[in-house]
């Protein structure tokens, strides 16, 4: 169900606990929610007369026959971001940034020359290395900014099937501390990606929310 893929895109199976986790910063404060507009009450629609009861109801049955008819999100493959943008171990720190700021992305898979997991950058990886740069004392910060990003990029990348549960996925997540998983095939080929925001978007706008204690 979960593998991690490590230098040399090797594929090797998951032990929990065993992959680099970063924890996910404190909300500093909440704010409080304003009073709602209450909805129209009942007693409302029956003060109407008939006509307009009746094009009220119409309105309604026309508008609810138009909804799509939704299926239940179980498995990773119906949630995930497809096709992927990735970079090779030999792309540098400028490319990374452009395509952090251009596409809004957090995490990028790495793939080696054979189309093979083999690391995975983060915009917290990319901005770290680039601070690094601008406070080097080195005059040759040009040159600085064009090293590989295998150099600073996490290996050792924990991947899921397509087939796996979202429920699961969002366990590790949770548990190993991470933001994204690539979602990788049978053959060792990258077909997704899955990350926090895709899972909370899921719950947020298609999926009945319930809660378990």
């Amino acid at each position: 169900m979960f593998n991690v893929w490590g230098d040399g895109g090797i594929r090797n199976p998951y032990v929990p606990g065993t992959i680099r986790g970063r924890r996910v910063e404190k909300i500093s404060h909440t704010f409080a929610i304003g009073k709602t507009t209450p909805h129209t009450k009942s007693s409302d629609f029956q003060s109407l007369n008939s006509d307009q009861r009746r094009l009220r109801t119409e309105i309604y049955q026309a508008s609810d026959s138009q909804r799509t008819v939704r299926t239940p999100a179980i498995l990773a493959k119906q949630i995930m971001s497809s096709p992927v943008v990735t970079l090779s171990p030999t792309a540098e720190l400028p490319e990374a940034w452009n395509i952090i700021q251009q596409r809004r992305f957090r995490h990028i898979p790495v793939l080696s020359s054979q189309g093979y997991l083999v690391g995975i950058l983060s915009d917290r990886d990319v901005s770290y290395a680039t601070i690094e740069v601008l406070t080097s004392p080195d005059q040759s910060k040009g040159n600085a900014t064009r090293k590989p990003i295998q150099q600073i990029m996490v290996t050792n990348v924990l991947s899921a099937s397509p087939e796996t549960e979202i429920r699961t996925i969002a366990r590790i997540l949770f548990e190993e501390r991470i933001g994204a998983m690539p979602i990788v095939g049978e053959q060792g080929e990258l077909i997704g990606m899955l990350t926090r925001s895709d899972i909370l978007r899921t719950v947020v706008n298609k999926a009945p929310l319930e809660l378990w204690i």
